[in-house]
């Protein structure tokens, strides 16, 4: 009876132990952390003070310094696989959106059979109040593609990916919607409105909710060009404030010196506003950039060759910023992470299971990078076509400090040790056949995955095509008359 007595009390022990710990890696509701996620739009690597030495960001710098900056941050060459691998965890070239992104006059969008891994929806299985303030570029077309009807409880921003920022328009029609009814623009600064509604959102939740924990995603639309006018034109801002610019920088670069003050700004008032609401410590702030800066119009990617639209590192290497005050201690990772790794670790700190969709996801739990520990060794690449129409892709292979590339814009097989040669002026390929062909093989076996489509109306409007004055709303697209008519879901 002795025996069996202390038998029963080990299990209870064992049992106490496993239930422990699965609590401590899915916080209960009483710990869950309000999560902000800052997207910027086309911002480069040396956009940032802390890299460059061009433009001023001490809010993003701060945030940086206070907490974890990875130097090795992949994103995607442009908007729309950045943004759809971020809320998938999925690699774009699965469903369709690997491919340039979805164009001005595009039907399609993120489809809906990746509803299942959407973050929005399973931040609200989690118990999560979510929002979504700024820039879509995930679907334009049709409502069902909007936020607002993909997981997000509030939605304020424009579908598409190109925006005047004070008629709030592009193609000359309006882009700009809130919970999917049309907002006319009131001669505010498009980046400033973005920050005016977080603002009203962070006040009504602590208002309303303060007790339920939020997700609050924020894709800026800056420091993206406007879509009308020629050079630095399109680099739209105030005029007034082209004065506070620094006299040692060229016309273009004052504009720009401008458009990323006004997105530091309004990083720093919505990252203020938590302190002010007392909830700083229980808030995950993330800083990111969708892709490498666009040097035709002042971006700076340096120290990295190439841009937006490339391979090269200036295109796909990106910042990132994981600041948790009193948790998260100031440090720099050097370990490779990609965009899709945000997924899970993000659910994962909201308390989500994820275990039945882990299998189908291609990002990791990166948490233990920033709490002392460590990763197993991986391999992941980032796969794209920067031309419309083509479906051979172009590929960046990531492993430890390698970096294989198909297509870094001549068209041949190139291998880099980007960990001590970030400028990418060394090609090793040759000198290195085992693995680049290993590398090469891991990017060939997803080519059984790959979903192509065309986008033949990427630039240019189809046949057919009638004037309109607003996006994505019913009354113009459910229309027998227009082009896109087709049956509400």
């Amino acid at each position: 009876m002795k025996k069996l007595f202390m038998i029963h009390k080990v299990l209870i022990i064992l049992l106490f132990i496993s239930t422990s710990a699965c609590a401590q890696n899915r916080p209960g509701p009483e710990s869950k952390p309000n999560i902000i996620i800052f997207l910027a739009d086309d911002m480069g690597n040396g956009d940032m003070s802390r890299n460059g030495t061009l433009y001023q960001t001490p809010n993003i710098d701060a945030l940086a310094a206070g907490g974890a900056y990875f130097d090795r941050f992949y994103s995607y060459p442009a908007c729309t696989p950045s943004r759809a691998a971020l809320l998938t965890g999925r690699y774009p070239l699965r469903y369709g959106l690997w491919q340039v992104v979805i164009g001005k006059y595009d039907d399609y969008g993120l489809p809906q059979s990746e509803d299942e891994y959407l973050l929005p929806k399973l931040m609200k299985e989690a118990g999560y109040t979510t929002a979504m303030v700024g820039k879509w570029h995930l679907g334009h077309i049709y409502p069902e593609y909007l936020p607002h009807n993909r997981g997000f409880d509030y939605y304020f921003g424009t579908s598409y990916g190109l925006l005047d920022y004070y008629l709030w328009e592009f193609e000359h029609a309006k882009d700009v919607q809130e919970n999917g009814r049309p907002v006319e623009p009131d001669g505010s600064y498009f980046t400033e409105k973005i920050t005016e509604k977080c603002l009203e959102f962070l006040d009504r939740q602590h208002t309303n909710t303060p007790d339920k924990p939020f997700f609050l995603y924020v894709p800026y639309n800056a420091p993206h060009v406007g879509p009308y006018g020629t050079g630095a034109d399109r680099i739209q801002i105030p005029e007034d404030s082209l004065a506070l610019a620094p006299p040692y920088l060229t016309p273009i670069q004052k504009r720009y010196w401008v458009m990323m003050k006004i997105l530091d700004d309004s990083v720093g008032e919505i990252w203020r506003k938590t302190r002010e609401l007392g909830i700083e410590e229980n808030t995950i702030i993330i800083f990111a950039s969708d892709n490498g800066g666009d040097i035709d119009y002042a971006a700076s990617n340096f120290p990295y060759r190439g841009e937006k639209g490339g391979l090269l590192e200036g295109g796909i290497r990106a910042p990132l910023i994981w600041y948790h005050k009193n948790t998260i201690s100031p440090q720099v990772v050097s370990e490779p992470v990609h965009i899709e790794d945000l997924h899970p670790t993000l659910l994962i700190r909201a308390g989500s299971d994820i275990s039945d969709i882990k299998g189908a996801l291609d990002g990791e739990d990166i948490y233990p990078l920033i709490t002392g520990g460590s990763i197993a060794p991986r391999t992941f690449m980032v796969y794209y076509q920067p031309i419309n129409n083509l479906i051979d892709p172009s590929y960046a292979v990531i492993k430890g400090g390698f970096k294989l590339c198909n297509n870094c814009g001549e068209y041949q097989m190139e291998l880099y040790k980007v960990d001590t040669d970030p400028g990418e002026i060394n090609n090793i390929a040759k000198s290195n056949p085992k693995l680049t062909a290993q590398l090469e093989h891991y990017a060939n076996s997803f080519s059984g995955f790959v979903k192509s489509r065309t986008n033949h109306y990427a630039t240019s409007p189809p046949p057919g095509w009638q004037p309109i004055t607003r996006w994505a709303v019913p009354s113009t697209f459910y229309s027998p008359k227009y082009y896109y008519y087709r049956t509400p879901h």
